[in-house]
């Protein structure tokens, strides 16, 4: 019976494991472009909001993460924004959209929206000041 059991257990791991699969820019373009069809009956409804539903999470979870980090995006945008974002940023780079769906959509919403470091604007008016001030000793 135990090693039923410990047969049982190891084939559960290896079939976990082999269906394991990261989202790539490819399967959530897929999902993505599930919206652009429209339904033929209620089963194809069901399985569009499913899908979209599921890619709006992903980028949103993405979104949450490094909102603020790598990426500052202004107040008031909707998850129906960023999923239009990523979509079009995943059609114009075909050639990445094999690679990790995370990183494909902190790209896409970096382009979107690029970080604004709120010290550099103090750092160049600081480099201004002392550069009128240098001239102005250097005259004097």
């Amino acid at each position: 019976m135990r090693k039923l059991f410990f047969v049982t257990s190891i084939l559960l791991v290896i079939s976990v494991t082999a269906f394991a699969q990261f989202e790539t820019g490819n399967s959530l373009l897929a999902k993505l472009e599930k919206d652009d069809v429209t339904p033929a009956d209620m089963e194809s409804a069901v399985e569009i909001v499913t899908y979209s539903a599921l890619a709006t999470g992903y980028i949103s979870g993405v979104y949450d993460v490094f909102d603020g980090h790598t990426f500052s995006s202004p107040k008031g945008v909707t998850t129906t924004q960023l999923a239009d974002i990523v979509k079009k940023y995943l059609k114009e780079h075909p050639e990445t959209r094999h690679e990790n769906a995370c990183d494909l959509v902190r790209k896409a919403l970096q382009e979107a929206f690029p970080l604004k470091s709120p010290a550099l604007p103090k750092m160049k008016e600081q480099n201004i000041v002392e550069t009128k001030k240098k001239d102005k000793s250097e005259k004097d």
